[in-house]
């Protein structure tokens, strides 16, 4: 995503004028990591990590955050206490 572009996305969605969208996805192994362009719903305990992701695994949801390094990797902590990091370039762009 370009710089400017996820920037007012971020915008808008803080203003609350646009619908959270997912942004990149994640499938391997029947784990599902979705990225939105929505903020963290944990802020109050990961601050350095602004924006919300979910992992989803045989039926159950886990709540993230997630940010992206200047080295193409995404950084992701996750409300099970699972902490990862993935290359951006196993995300797919939703269709």
């Amino acid at each position: 995503m370009r710089p400017m572009l996820a920037v007012l996305a971020l915008m808008l969605t803080m203003l609350g004028v646009a619908e959270a969208r997912e942004v990149a996805r994640s499938v391997s192994q029947g784990v599902v990591v979705s990225l939105t362009d929505e903020n963290c719903r944990m802020l109050d305990r990961v601050t350095n990590l602004p924006l919300r992701a979910t992992w989803t695994e045989k039926g159950k949801v886990y709540d993230g955050c997630y940010t992206l390094t200047g080295t193409g990797q995404v950084l992701l902590f996750f409300d099970d206490l699972t902490a990862v990091v993935a290359p951006f370039h196993a995300f797919d762009r939703p269709m």
